[in-house]
């Protein structure tokens, strides 16, 4: 639904946001996304939400018109979304993102905040109706791509995502909020070093030993020989940060053993393990949910290939969250994402190549799976770049795992 006044309205009656305990900070959030956003005088610029409408939406909205940008708001809800959708062929399915890619067509920068009611109502859906979905979402997805708009995606904080990470809603929220309180000018320069020295590898492999019983462990291989890596704090994602690219295609060969819960179209998978060979998965397998396992690498050709693998660096996250947007920036992790690669040739102005030739064309899924490694190793051309969470190199100690009682804390 498409509004372009930002009047009060009736904000959402279990609203935790609105609570005294987090108004003050909610608002200093916004400020900080609307810094990130770039967001300029005369822009049309589009903040696109779940519903309910919450404090944050309000405030985002009012600092935006403050700095003199046309705001529009388009509310999405998938309560109602995908219900209706249950049943339906690809011509309705596609149909239900119409008036979300007007939408983002029409505007010159979008904030996207995501904080569905219920982060698993994907799972409603049949297999086949998911992966639908997902090539629906991918389209609405080019909008971006295909015009060159400039995005930033919010995961905001909400008591089901909470519940689903096994917090109170107080200990995610703050944990959100020291995530997103970096010194991100630092972090950007310490990660033009950590580029540099990818950039002229050839080879990485991680390494974690087992931790089940069943003695499953990481040793995963591949070629990055001539791909280059994107330094990546808040321009698009926020909070950041990471280093990423992709590998070879067919290069990657070992294993990888990906500890506890994830969750991807609206589906948890426990304890998942997958082996490659010349670059595929040949063989998968989860303790709970192996059929949605399965179903997700069924989703196109690309589906059992890499199309990224990236480093995150992000201290103020402690631990592996559930969400990819959030365990992806996690510092002392590595995460790949399974399905297609980033096609772009550019990131904020500067040559970039991403492109393994795993395309959109092959699969729409892009599923970024995040290992941790403080009890492990990262190695570039066979020597050691990181190691239990921490990087060799002194330059890059705002990267690492914080030494014990040392977390710097930047939140006003």
């Amino acid at each position: 639904m498409l509004s372009s006044n930002i009047a009060p309205r009736t904000i959402a009656s279990q609203d935790p946001l609105a609570s005294p305990l987090y108004l003050p900070r909610v608002h200093r959030l916004a400020r900080a996304l609307i810094e990130a956003s770039q967001v300029k005088v005369g822009e049309r610029f589009l903040v696109h939400y779940d519903a309910p409408r919450n404090s944050l939406v309000e405030s985002v909205g009012k600092l935006a018109a403050a700095a003199g940008a046309k705001v529009s708001l388009f509310e999405r809800d998938l309560d109602i979304r995908i219900p209706r959708l249950k049943g339906a062929d690809r011509e309705t399915i596609f149909r239900a993102f119409k008036e979300e890619k007007e939408a983002r067509d029409s505007s010159d920068r979008t904030l996207f905040l995501r904080c569905p009611r219920d982060p698993e109502i994907l799972s409603q859906l049949s297999p086949s109706e998911r992966a639908i979905y997902s090539d629906g979402n991918a389209e609405a997805r080019k909008v971006e791509f295909t015009k060159g708009t400039p995005y930033l995606i919010f995961m905001a904080p909400t008591e089901a995502d909470a519940r689903i990470d096994g917090m109170s809603f107080s200990d995610f929220f703050n944990l959100m909020y020291q995530a997103s309180c970096q010194p991100w000018d630092l972090i950007h320069s310490a990660q033009e070093i950590l580029t540099r020295k990818l950039d002229e590898g050839r080879e990485l492999r991680f390494v974690v030993p087992s931790c089940s019983k069943e003695n499953l462990s990481t040793d995963l291989r591949m070629s990055i020989e001539g791909m280059t890596f994107a330094n990546s704090t808040i321009a698009r994602n926020f909070p950041g940060s990471e280093v990423f690219s992709a590998p070879v295609l067919d290069s990657v060969e070992g294993t990888l053993f990906a500890p506890g819960w994830y969750m991807e179209a609206g589906q948890r998978i426990k304890d998942i393990y997958l082996c490659f060979k010349r670059g595929k998965i040949v063989e998968c397998s989860a303790k709970e949910n192996q059929a949605a396992l399965e179903s997700i690498l069924s989703n196109g050709e690309g589906a059992r290939y890499l199309g990224e693998v990236a480093l995150g660096t992000n201290r103020g996250l402690t631990r592996r969250m559930v969400h990819p947007l959030l365990a992806e920036k996690t510092c002392g992790t590595f995460h790949v994402a399974i399905g297609h690669c980033y096609e772009i040739t550019h990131y904020l102005g500067k040559p970039i190549n991403l492109n393994n030739g795993n395309c959109e064309a092959r699969t729409s899924l892009h599923w970024d799976i995040t290992i941790p490694v403080t009890s492990g190793e990262v190695l570039l051309d066979g020597k050691v770049l990181q190691k239990n969470g921490r990087f060799i190199d002194e330059r890059l100690e705002i990267l690492s795992v914080p030494r014990p009682a040392s977390l710097d804390s930047f939140c006003p």
